[in-house]
């Protein structure tokens, strides 16, 4: 089953295909059942390496995460007891599913078929835990979540979840232009006194009719977002501005930004709020390189602003994360001490009094793309050095 030679060629080949076909619209990456296939293939050759380095026979994957990552997006939580969620189970040249009767129709049809995955069902009424245990004994096992005395490998399998392959980034392309239509759509239509639970549920819906499944929404209207930069919504109704933020999944993978909305003209405090907001945007963009330290890129947005009303709002926030598999995959601080690494994609968010600006990148081998693009929105420039960078502005209704 290994990819090598003439089998990773055409995996780059099709890669290319797939990047070419999103910018001209054409299809949508995850429904290429060949090279989702390659990436399976590819993400179990890893496993078995890391088997081979552990001295373990098998691994069990428990993490919805983890199990999102070797299917190429695969969603089981099929129970809201964990205790009866579907698992994987996978040595170095085999994988299975371990799955509840009551869920494998579903699972294996709809989530799995097709990926080379084998069947190893319990019925509903027994329970996960024997099955599992009847895997394990006799053979040196690993898992990613605590389970008997297997070896844990969570800390390693989330490094490994951070680098997204070809397919994982043209997926993520796809899911970052739907999630910003979603948003931008919904600034463009709602009208004046509705509340911010409505608005809400606009967006809700439009994200489900593009398959993706709201992770976290956030309305603030009217200056609310200085207050609860990170607030949901409420019964209050939107009078004349508001901040729109929404994190969805689709294809296992996450993507999170904002877009903002005033009736009528903004009042000169807010527009330079959200100049303010921007500006550190840019400069989180700017600074957002391979190797590059967290600290450096938040410490470049911080000179941005120094010596201008607002060279503290970077204490508002937390600057950004990686995301991808769970909605954070790892937090950004100023003492962190990992490096910002090629295909890891990025959220950086920047709030400056009621403005709140905030999109996902994705970190190539020298810069960051972003992938919430704009579609014929507003944007405010940001000239750095010889680079520009444009930032979603306020959309003026």
């Amino acid at each position: 089953m290994a990819l090598e030679g003439d089998a990773n060629k055409f995996f780059h080949n099709r890669a290319v295909t797939i990047f070419r076909a999103l910018s001209e619209e054409q299809y949508i990456a995850a429904d290429d059942a060949e090279l989702r296939r390659a990436h399976v293939d590819r993400k179990h050759m890893q496993i078995a390496d890391l088997l081979q380095e552990q001295g373990c026979e098998g691994v069990l994957l428990l993490d919805p995460a983890n199990i999102a990552w070797l299917t190429g997006g695969g969603t089981v939580m099929a129970s809201f007891d964990p205790e009866q969620a579907p698992a994987l189970f996978v040595t170095a040249d085999q994988r299975w599913l371990i799955c509840s009767n009551a869920a494998t129709s579903w699972v294996f049809d709809r989530e799995v078929n097709g990926l080379g995955f084998q069947l190893k069902e319990w019925p509903w009424q027994m329970g996960r835990g024997y099955l599992l245990r009847d895997i394990c004994q006799g053979r040196v096992m690993a898992s990613d979540l605590p389970f008997e005395d297997c070896k844990p490998l969570g800390h390693v399998l989330s490094c490994h979840r951070r680098r997204l392959g070809d397919y994982e980034r043209a997926c993520l392309q796809s899911l970052g232009k739907e999630l910003a239509s979603a948003l931008e759509a919904t600034c463009r239509n709602i009208q004046p006194n509705r509340s911010e639970s409505e608005i809400a549920g606009q967006i809700a819906d439009r994200l489900y009719q593009r398959n993706i499944e709201p992770k976290a929404i956030s309305v603030l209207g009217d200056g609310r977002a200085e207050a609860y930069p990170f607030g949901g919504c409420t019964s209050e109704t939107v009078q004349r501005h508001a901040v729109l933020w929404a994190c969805g999944q689709k294809y296992g993978l996450h993507a999170a930004c904002s877009r903002s909305f005033c009736f009528g003209a903004p009042e000169q405090l807010w527009r330079a709020e959200y100049d303010a907001a921007c500006t550190m945007a840019g400069h989180y963009r700017f600074a957002t390189r391979p190797n590059a330290a967290p600290r450096e890129v938040l410490e470049k947005g911080k000179q941005a602003l120094r010596d201008t009303p607002f060279e503290h709002v970077w204490r508002n926030v937390p600057p950004g994360y990686v995301t991808g598999r769970r909605p954070v995959e790892m937090t950004f601080r100023p003492n962190g001490s990992h490096l910002l690494q090629a295909n890891w994609p990025i959220i950086w968010q920047a709030s400056a009094g009621r403005a709140f600006v905030c999109d996902t990148l994705l970190l190539g081998n020298d810069r960051a793309e972003v992938v919430t693009v704009m579609d014929s929105w507003p944007f405010k420039r940001i000239r750095i050095e010889a680079e520009e960078y444009h930032v979603p502005y306020l959309l003026v209704r």
